[in-house]
């Protein structure tokens, strides 16, 4: 939405200028053959705003972004100049139309007849080439600037979140050492009496609570230690289930895995939500969980059934993956695809993820 209005209060501003320039009620004004007495001119400066305009937004807000952003300069340059070449040969083309729509001399020595009866007139200049050349820097300067603008507040916005979770953590957290030291005397008594299952079960909460509390607050982790985590969380989530039930989730992974790294726990909740929403309480229905690395590009896949439980398919994108997708918003931005799709029986999320800086 804040997109729309600034495209929106952009185009007035170009418009408004490009009028005020040629609107004189009180004195003929003529910019080339075009003349406020047909209101010839006014078509020409909107004409000349548009191409303005059009050259100006698509660079400072697309280009930059998207090419620069990348450090892609050549493609940078070549978009450009193209986008500007094609407005300037709009504006000619719109030009030789309105000169025939008004009776207008089209040759260059030519003088039109209301330009011979006005000769205390104001002029403006007519070349459509500076007029693109000019909303072309304006547009690259306010690019860099917009672009500079949005990374400082999404660092800010970054600072404060993690302050915030801090805190939160901080008011929140019981002693780790006592919790571990609990958890170790829990898995002491399932040894003692023999029970294998549920000291599986201790060791691996054990591993996922380790994560997330000593691993998840620094800024890069392992790619391989987030997905290690991954299949910790599914081993734990198959744990509730009795043997005969034989729940289907399965956790793939390719490419160069290891040596790359990623934020921490980024991954981890679009498996939580899948899991939640894919396996019903009887342990039918299915998660497939895919990772693969390919020059510096992650992968990331996520499917899983809806098992007829319709309300809760509802809710299926709730808070978590909401901060999920902020925070990809904050530490990648301009280096992520996230798609969903919602199907009839399944739920799909895929994650394109330059892991290279």
């Amino acid at each position: 939405m804040r997109r729309h209005i600034e495209t929106a209060v952009l185009a007035a501003a170009f418009a408004a200028v490009f009028l005020a320039v040629v609107y004189r009620p009180d004195r003929p004004v003529f910019m080339g053959e075009f003349n406020n007495i047909d209101g010839s001119v006014y078509w020409a400066a909107i004409a000349r705003a548009a191409a303005a305009f059009a050259v100006f937004g698509a660079v400072s807000l697309v280009y930059v972004g998207r090419f620069l952003g990348d450090k892609r300069i050549a493609a940078f340059a070549a978009a450009s100049l193209l986008t500007a070449l094609a407005a300037t040969a709009v504006v000619f083309a719109v030009d030789r139309g309105l000169l025939q729509l008004y009776n207008l001399p089209t040759g260059p020595n030519e003088i039109s007849d209301k330009m011979m009866a006005y000769p205390m007139r104001e002029t403006r200049g007519a070349a459509a080439a500076p007029v693109v050349l000019i909303a072309l820097g304006l547009g690259i300067l306010y690019g860099l600037s917009r672009d500079w603008v949005l990374t400082f507040r999404n660092r800010r916005e970054l600072a404060l979140e993690k302050v915030r979770a801090d805190a939160a953590f901080l008011r929140s957290q019981i002693n780790p050492h006592f919790f571990f030291n609990s958890l170790n005397n829990i898995f002491a008594i399932t040894q003692r009496n023999g029970d294998g299952e549920a000291g599986d079960a201790i060791v691996k909460l054990s591993e996922l609570v380790r994560y997330m509390i000593y691993e998840g607050n620094v800024d890069r982790i392992a790619l391989a230690r987030e997905i290690e985590t991954i299949e910790n969380f599914v081993d734990v989530c198959r744990l509730k289930f009795a043997r005969e039930d034989d729940v289907d989730i399965a956790v793939t992974k390719e490419g160069r895995i290891n040596g790359s790294e990623i934020a921490p726990l980024l991954l981890l909740p679009f498996v939580e939500n899948a899991v939640k929403h894919g396996i019903d309480s009887k342990g039918r229905g299915w998660v497939r969980v895919s990772a693969r690395v390919d020059e510096g590009l992650l992968r990331f896949r996520v499917d899983n059934s809806k098992c007829g439980a319709r309300e809760t398919v509802r809710r299926h994108s709730g808070v978590g993956l909401e901060n999920v997708k902020r925070r990809l918003e904050l530490l990648y931005p301009r280096r992520h695809e996230l798609s969903v799709t919602d199907a009839d029986e399944e739920y799909r999320v895929d994650l394109a993820l330059d892991l290279e800086e």
